[in-house]
């Protein structure tokens, strides 16, 4: 039975308070029409807004994400009390009333320290706005789009320039004020433009549904060999959303793997048959042997043609590469290392994998809800990441490396296969000529079925040719196919991780600083390893006859 959790899109909200009543209605049409527009491009994804409840736009918004169904999470300034103390006493009880559906309430922690022992009301408004750009994918910005800052903190505008900062996507209403005298709304069109980052959370959400019940049992199977049930149990929202992730993203990229190794080995077959049937249409002018070449152009015309719409490929060094980052991503959080992951790629790495950022945005959003220490976790971390990783890269080389060796092996036999008939073939040339010419008995029913030329002859030449021909393209193909495994740069990777992992295993769990910074290198130079891999191989996509 499926346990996983659809990915959402976080939605904040940032406005001003002071939006003349006249255009109440509208706005909240508009934005009713943007949060339905947004729905409508991503399907699968569930919307989550993320507002402050201040009067004005965050509570505007807040009533549409009520009356529409969406789920509601109010990350708050201050305490409670402290907050009410800046509504008047009908604002108050609007407050509580959207309050009471929200999903979840929790006071927003300082992202910036200060100097001062009590710092100034604005203050927390700015770290209200900066927690919502950070953990927000779209920003909904109310606002009249003057791009000057306000002498208090936490403006409208400065969350707006938290949220470029983010590389966020901005959804601006254009809203009059009061002060401003206008009230009616300008045209403003709806937010179109498709986000690649968005795109892949889409993508993973339709993917997880569309081969739930295999996905469901690869990632039941493989859950025992990252977390033990008694820690699992002690898993807040945010780590139980990670390991759902972590497990579907692993079962994904093992599926896609699957299928892009039977693209490849597909294509090399019909390449081989390709060779053999020009070879046999040249030798023996054979009709049928044409429409043979034509009808493997076409079928592999239709392999590659599938697993590229299909993106085989791609999923399967996406969903690998995110897979680790969330592995690294779990165990860190479990081994409270508090880092986000996203800042141990190197510079040119987060360009390339910034949607790993959002993938954790989506599932930082409970991160609001506190538990305990885990007191079993650092423990659960050394068994099933250090020794597990430890164990699968020792594991993996050995098996990688006979498998290495087995493939270097063959591709050797079909070289020598190659090398001794071409040998025999030159000694009939020269030495047995009138052999070489010599044609084969073929019966009349044989030409019939091959559809042969009148007249046309097999020689004892061209049949030495057609296997010569088949055996150097056998071992050209084999050589690609094997290439396009990677195996040798696999193997040093397991072994530079086994010996990275094996150094680990002399650390104390319970020496928690010890620990935490061995966690954070193995972290770190898995991240970046994961991430070399998922650029090189990204550029080398699936190609026709490999």
């Amino acid at each position: 039975m499926s346990y996983y959790k659809a990915l959402p899109i976080i939605i904040g909200v940032t406005g001003h308070r002071d939006i003349p009543t006249e255009s109440v209605a509208e706005l909240e049409k508009h934005v009713e029409e943007q949060l339905s527009h947004i729905h409508q491009q991503y399907p699968h994804c569930p919307l989550v807004v993320l507002s402050s409840l201040a009067d004005g736009a965050d509570r505007l918004c807040a009533r549409v994400a009520i009356k529409t169904g969406l789920r509601l999470c109010v990350p708050l300034p201050m305490p409670r009390e402290e907050y009410e103390k800046d509504f008047d006493e009908a604002s108050v009880k609007e407050f509580c009333e959207l309050l009471s559906h929200a999903d979840s309430v929790f006071v927003v922690d300082s992202l910036e320290p200060t100097s001062e022992n009590t710092p100034p009301r604005g203050f927390f408004y700015r770290q209200a706005g900066l927690y919502i750009a950070k953990h927000s994918h779209l920003l909904l910005a109310l606002w009249d789009g003057n791009e000057t800052s306000s002498v208090e903190m936490g403006g409208t505008y400065e969350t707006i320039c938290f949220m470029r900062q983010e590389n966020g996507i901005i959804c601006s209403v254009i809203t009059p004020r009061i002060p401003s005298g206008e009230t009616d709304l300008p045209d403003t069109e709806l937010w179109t433009q498709k986000d690649e980052r968005l795109n892949i959370i889409e993508g993973f959400n339709r993917d997880v549904i569309t081969h739930k019940d295999k996905l469901d049992d690869t990632a039941t199977q493989n859950k025992p060999y990252i977390v033990d049930e008694d820690t699992e149990k002690n898993l807040d929202n945010s780590l139980a959303g990670l390991l759902r992730t972590f497990l579907y993203a692993d079962a994904l990229s093992l599926k896609f793997r699957d299928l892009k190794l039977l693209t490849l080995r597909l294509l090399s077959l019909l390449g081989l048959l390709l060779v053999l049937s020009f070879l046999l249409y040249d030798e023996m002018e054979s009709d049928l042997m044409l429409f043979a070449y034509a009808a493997i152009i076409i079928a592999a015309g239709v392999v590659y043609a599938l697993s590229s719409r299909r993106g085989y490929h791609d999923k399967y060094v996406l969903y690998r590469a995110l897979a680790e980052a969330l592995r690294v991503q779990f165990y860190w959080q479990l081994g409270n290392v508090t880092e986000n992951i996203y800042g141990s790629y190197t510079f040119a790495q987060k360009s390339e994998l910034d949607f790993v950022r959002f993938i954790l945005k989506s599932l930082d959003i409970d991160r609001s809800e506190k538990c305990d220490r885990y007191l079993s976790g650092n423990d659960c971390v050394y068994r099933h990441w250090v020794q597990g990783q430890h164990r699968y890269h020792s594991s993996s080389a050995v098996k990688k490396g006979m498998q290495n060796q087995r493939n270097i092996s063959i591709s050797k036999i079909m070289l020598i296969l190659s090398i001794l008939l071409f040998i025999i073939i030159a000694v009939m040339e020269l030495f047995f000529k009138i052999k070489a010419q010599e044609q084969l008995l073929t019966s009349d029913s044989l030409r019939r079925f091959l559809i042969m030329h009148e007249g046309q002859a097999v020689l004892w030449r061209g049949i030495l040719k057609i296997a010569l021909g088949i055996l150097s393209a056998g071992t050209a193909f084999l050589a690609n196919y094997y290439g396009s495994l990677s195996l040798s740069q696999q193997i040093f990777n397991n072994r530079r991780m086994y010996a990275l992992f094996e150094s680990a295993l002399l650390v104390d769990p319970q020496n928690e600083a010890e620990f935490a910074e061995t966690l954070r290198m193995l972290g770190r130079e898995s991240l970046i390893e994961s991430a070399g891999w998922y650029v090189m191989q990204k550029e080398n996509g699936q190609k026709l006859f490999i």
